[in-house]
């Protein structure tokens, strides 16, 4: 048959794994245990302990669950599918949300909100407009550095043709622009790899919050609605839904700003520093090519 909770022995043999069952174990041992037992208050602060750890792991269980629900509705579903769900209740539901949501824009219900949240998402926000910025504007200086040092390099090309053989002295110097123009190359490929393709990454990662920032207030308007004209199951469980994506939204993005932050800023010194680089070597190029003036034969 089964051990017996209170069996030293038998836990001794076959330990507790899991720990949702120490509540248990720990509530039987309390029951055993005479109340003028000086380990009674002990068992009853351990069980009290461990019952809001329970609660705790269920919690962020049950939020961690929504978000991955959401999640892959997004990412899997088909239009056609998306389409399937629609029926009466979904209709309804979405109707009520803009109902909520114009209520809330012309001050019509009082708006549950949540400082924390406003201030990691408005942070959100103006990361995702910085990065959507940065790859933008230094891909445009990208294109153009590389323009000039293709147009830099046929020039070269065209100085050695019309100065070949004429002066050894011009000929060293075209040739230490034309390693000038290579360098400038490998540096190109740097901002490319050290720049260019982190802030890209990164700028493909703020989709999936934005997902979730929806379905937030989507929750939230849910939330204002039952709030209004309805008590009970429904409006407990809109309460839950609400504040469990709220809270692993906030933690979320905490930790998600905080990266962005880190990788942008990241990412901006690399490249002022490639750039210095660069124009450093375009200048020792431009102070090393000197052109003899030609001399009039009359």
């Amino acid at each position: 048959g089964k051990p017996n909770l209170t069996d030293m022995g038998s836990l001794m043999i076959k330990p507790v794994q899991r720990v949702m069952k120490y509540p248990l174990l720990l509530c039987e041992l309390l029951n055993s245990t005479p109340a003028s037992h000086p380990d009674h208050k002990v068992l009853q602060d351990a069980l009290f302990a461990m019952k809001n750890i329970n609660v705790n792991i269920n919690e962020l269980k049950r939020r961690k669950d929504l978000v991955l629900k959401y999640k892959r509705h997004d990412d899997d579903e088909t239009l056609k599918e998306k389409f399937s769900r629609l029926n009466i209740h979904s209709i309804s539901k979405k109707s009520k949300r803009v109902t909520s949501h114009l209520k809330i824009l012309t001050g019509g219900e009082p708006q549950v909100k949540d400082q924390t949240f406003n201030k990691e998402e408005k942070l959100f926000r103006r990361l995702e407009k910085t990065v959507k910025l940065c790859v933008k504007n230094i891909s445009l200086s990208s294109q153009h550095l590389q323009d000039s040092i293709h147009l830099a390099a046929q020039n070269i090309i065209w100085f050695q043709e019309i100065l070949q053989d004429k002066d050894d002295e011009v000929n060293d110097c075209l040739k230490k622009r034309d390693n000038t123009a290579n360098l400038c190359e490998d540096l190109m490929g740097q901002l490319n790899k050290l720049v260019l393709t982190p802030l890209s990454a990164l700028q493909a990662l703020f989709s999936g919050p934005q997902k979730l920032i929806q379905k937030r207030y989507d929750k939230l308007l849910d939330y204002h609605s039952y709030l209004q004209r309805s008590t009970g199951e429904e409006l407990d469980l809109a309460k839950k839904d609400y504040e469990a994506l709220n809270a692993q939204l906030v933690e979320e993005l905490q930790v998600f700003n905080r990266a962005a932050k880190k990788i942008v800023l990241n990412c901006l010194h690399c490249f002022i520093t490639l750039l210095r680089n660069i124009m450093s070597v375009a200048l020792q190029s431009n102070s090393a090519v000197v052109v003899p003036v030609p001399v009039s034969t009359t």
